[in-house]
């Protein structure tokens, strides 16, 4: 209720119900062009684009960790600045060796900066990335999903604007001449 109000004083109600709509009418439109994906497709964009799936094997960062976030926070905006209550570590994390979900968390963020602020235990954590070194190659089962998704989206996009231009092709325009 308080977005639909927010939205409403804002005059961004109607913008919005109108673009769900819209994109609830042409994911319609699309699935009803029954449009599919093979495995042999999946395997083939992998085996083909194995640059976009190699990800570092190992990274060094430097840990904060503190009971009170706001000292972190404070880390994050100056990391020079000298926090009470903050451990630092300065830790070599290695895919082999390292929880996969830290390893994960960890990969999302880029060199030179911190990852999120989380909570572990009694702690608060975040990281700073240093370095990210060595590559090695996402298995296909772990990016299958995300590259179904990425070739599912552009088939879809080029079936709809293939199904646009034939309806293009097909429409008959009248133009209206002006009386003046």
């Amino acid at each position: 209720m308080l977005l639909k109000n927010y939205l409403l004083q804002n005059g961004k109600l109607n913008s919005l119900e109108e673009q769900i709509k819209l994109n609830l009418e042409k994911r319609k439109i699309i699935e009803s062009l029954n449009i599919r994906v093979t495995q042999k497709e999946l395997r083939d964009f992998y085996q083909n684009h194995r640059d976009n799936f190699k990800k570092p094997s190992k990274f060094e960062v430097t840990q904060y960790s503190s009971k009170d976030r706001n000292s972190l926070m404070s880390i994050i905006k100056n990391p020079l600045s000298n926090v009470s209550g903050v451990e630092i570590k300065n830790i070599e994390l290695d895919i082999n060796n390292t929880n996969p979900n830290l390893f994960k968390f960890v990969s999302k963020s880029k060199k030179g900066e911190f990852t999120p602020i989380v909570k572990a235990g009694e702690q608060f954590t975040t990281f700073y990335i240093s370095d990210k070194r060595g590559e090695v190659l996402s298995p296909f089962k772990e990016v299958e999903a995300s590259i179904y998704n990425f070739l599912m989206e552009k088939k879809s996009e080029e079936a709809f604007k293939e199904l646009i231009q034939r309806l293009k092709a097909k429409a008959t325009i009248i133009y209206l001449a002006d009386d003046n």
